[in-house]
């Protein structure tokens, strides 16, 4: 069991429309577009480090590599849905369970993401709904 916290001085919501912009671009300019494009861009604190994660999580999937995590941290920046599961509803094992599925290349930098967010425009919208429906 993991003794982490998330940190709670981060602006989520900018946080998740910088994830958003960016899983929109990586749409608009394919993989390596997106690469060469905001490859030398200058963002700061959160934003860098989730773009240099990103990139090097599409580089290495892109190339077949594989990464294992090799920090260890007391808190991390987690994504949205886990910050809101351990601070307004008291879920406490959130964190562990993420840890569980953590993208080493984000987790390297202090961010625990554990999916890539991608965009989905208006026409295949109902199409992904129905593929997240739960099976009970």
């Amino acid at each position: 069991m993991h003794n982490v916290k998330p940190k709670r001085l981060v602006n989520y919501n900018k946080y998740t429309l910088f994830i958003s912009f960016l899983a929109h671009e990586l749409k608009r300019l394919g993989v390596d577009n997106f690469i060469k494009t905001f490859k030398n861009k200058k963002y700061s604190g959160i934003n860098k480090k989730y773009l240099d994660g990103y990139i090097e999580y599409l580089e290495n999937k892109k190339h077949g590599h594989s990464i294992v995590c090799n920090k260890q941290y007391n808190r991390l920046v987690v994504d949205p849905y886990v910050y809101t599961a351990y601070y307004k509803y008291g879920d406490k094992n959130v964190v562990n369970r993420a840890l569980d599925n953590a993208i080493p290349e984000f987790l390297n930098k202090g961010l625990l993401i554990t999916e890539i967010q991608e965009a989905v425009n208006a026409s295949n919208k109902h199409t992904i709904s129905k593929e997240r429906k739960c099976n009970n």
